[in-house]
């Protein structure tokens, strides 16, 4: 587990992990579909990457979470 404080941050995490020979990466749901696809872009789709997803009425949580 990887602990991030912006996207761009998680980009040049995922870049570094994929150099380094990771095979995946599995994302939490405040990525949503646009975070997973820009890691997925950032990684050349060489790698397996994933999202977890959450309920929308916990949308105000993750956003003081994440900003």
């Amino acid at each position: 587990m990887i602990g991030i404080s912006s996207l761009d941050e998680a980009v040049e995490e995922a870049k570094r992990l994929e150099s380094e020979g990771c095979r995946a990466i599995e994302l939490c749901g405040a990525f949503g579909e646009d975070g997973a696809r820009r890691i997925i872009e950032a990684t050349g789709h060489r790698i397996a990457v994933g999202y977890v997803i959450h309920f929308p009425e916990d949308d105000p949580i993750f956003k003081e979470v994440w900003g």
